[in-house]
């Protein structure tokens, strides 16, 4: 971890585990490590970790469980926005001509 980065401690934490899921380090439904184990492997307070967890379980990456741990789900997909289309007569303004008028 980079403490000296302008990326939170927590957001360094969330990315690396979010890096090692995408990896298969920890497949589907399989129990990750818990928070004291992480706690001492990223060498950071356990509030840290917690937070890193929580980041992951917005996400859908992860589910928790008091007193069962936290393991890997699939990852929630949302539905793509649908491509944006230009009206038929924005070909004939540029941003460093002024509007016709």
């Amino acid at each position: 971890m980079d403490r000296w980065s302008r990326t939170t401690v927590r957001d360094q934490i969330a990315a690396d585990l979010r890096r090692r899921i995408a990896d298969g380090e920890w497949p589907e439904d399989r129990r990750m490590p818990g928070e004291v184990a992480l706690s001492q492997e990223y060498e950071v307070a356990r509030g840290t970790i917690r937070e890193a967890l929580a980041v992951l379980r917005e996400e859908g990456l992860i589910e928790t469980d008091r007193g069962r741990g936290s393991w890997v789900v699939r990852p929630v997909k949302r539905p793509a926005e649908p491509p944006r289309r230009a009206s038929p007569d924005s070909w004939r303004t540029s941003p460093f001509q002024p509007p016709p008028g």
